[in-house]
């Protein structure tokens, strides 16, 4: 049996250790929001690499139905990518914008001159197969002929977006 004596010291521990947290969880929570941006961030650099090498494979599978273009700059930290289908029509592009700076990421369909389900993209959730879920659905010639972009589902079933992104507008 533990003795009165010990009971009190282990609750006046107890209830220091907690006064202690409390006080610091603000501080924590900040350090914890900082790590997250610092690792879109990270994210969001790394998928600059992947996305034109990924949009350069499909380029170059698709026998001339499919070019890339990109712009952007290291000054501004804003870069573009497009993946265009040319051929059979219609045109369109898959276009996924990342931003360095801020590890913001986006991706929007275009067909005939107009954006179309613009989403943004969590660059630590999106991955590999949510991005040739993309690629794919952009080949999606029956959809496309109708004239309407091709649902890209997600984990949740039945959205535009991909997994790791959340529904566009």
């Amino acid at each position: 049996m533990i003795s009165f004596e010990e009971q009190v010291r282990r609750r006046a521990q107890a209830a220091r250790r907690l006064f202690h947290r409390q006080r610091h969880e603000p501080e924590r929570e900040q350090q914890t929001e900082e790590e997250a941006a610092e690792h879109r961030i990270e994210r969001a650099r790394e998928w600059n690499h992947t996305i034109p090498q990924r949009f350069r494979d499909a380029e170059e599978a698709s026998d001339g139905t499919m070019r890339i273009d990109f712009d952007g700059s290291p000054v501004t930290g804003v870069f573009a990518y497009h993946l265009i289908w040319e051929e059979p029509p219609p045109a369109r592009t898959l276009r996924i914008v990342v931003t360095e700076w801020s590890g913001d990421m986006e991706w929007e369909w275009q067909f005939d001159g107009d954006r179309l389900d613009t989403a943004r993209i969590d660059p630590l959730a999106f991955d590999m197969a949510a991005l040739d879920s993309l690629i794919f659905a952009l080949a999606d010639q029956e959809r496309w002929a109708r004239g309407s972009p091709p649902q890209v589902g997600d984990a949740q079933g039945g959205s535009r977006t991909p997994t790791g992104c959340p529904n566009g507008s």
